[in-house]
């Protein structure tokens, strides 16, 4: 699919906030920030992982689209420049991205891509240790542009977690519905404990 805005402030010019899409942002610790820049209806199921993965221990920013023609909403990870989002990656040593992509039978699960390579390694063999299909990506998913917003931390390194459409839908008793979202399986606390734990004693926080 083809952006429609390259921009934020193109976005910003044709949709309203709070009713359209809605930001959220919470600042905790300075060591890591979990993001999810397709949120709510964008790319489904990302919102209630950022939030369970972020807990009281990272900080969190959210871009959520509301509407049910939502992916007009989504700003490819190398464009997206809204403001608070800048500023909030910029004050953190590095980031996980969340990402939604449809998938097919070649597929793995999971991608990851990013250019903090010792967190992409240390996630990797987590997750594959976990009974997860996981690769590191070096084509659409690669993330190692430094525009990326992943990678627009002040260390300037970030990781890309692209989980598949398959993987998400095991996650909610209806991952396309919001109330079926905030009904979450075994299989969701499963992956959610997995990475927190990861992440946690990569940052030393465990």
């Amino acid at each position: 699919m083809t952006d429609q805005y390259g921009s934020y402030y193109e976005l910003q010019n044709n949709h309203q906030e709070e009713h359209d899409y809605h930001i959220r942002t919470l600042e905790r610790s300075k060591v890591l920030i979990i993001l999810a820049i397709h949120a709510g209806r964008i790319e489904m199921g990302t919102s209630e992982l950022a939030e369970a993965i972020a807990r009281e221990d990272f900080s969190m920013y959210l871009f959520e689209g509301f509407a049910r023609n939502s992916q007009i909403l989504h700003i490819t990870s190398t464009h997206f420049d809204e403001p608070r989002c800048l500023d909030l990656i910029q004050k953190h040593q590095t980031s996980l991205s969340l990402h939604g992509f449809a998938g097919t039978q070649s597929d793995p699960m999971i991608y990851l891509g990013g250019n903090n390579l010792a967190l992409v390694k240390h996630l990797l063999d987590a997750l594959v240790a976990g009974g997860y299909p996981t690769q590191i990506n070096t084509g659409k998913y690669a993330a190692t542009d430094p525009a990326n917003i992943c990678n627009r931390t002040y260390s300037d390194g970030g990781v890309q977690i692209e989980l598949s459409a398959h993987l998400r839908s095991r996650f909610f008793e209806d991952y396309l519905h919001r109330k079926g979202r905030e009904k979450k399986t075994p299989q969701f606390d499963y992956f959610v404990q997995l990475v927190r734990r990861t992440l946690l004693t990569y940052t030393g926080l465990a």
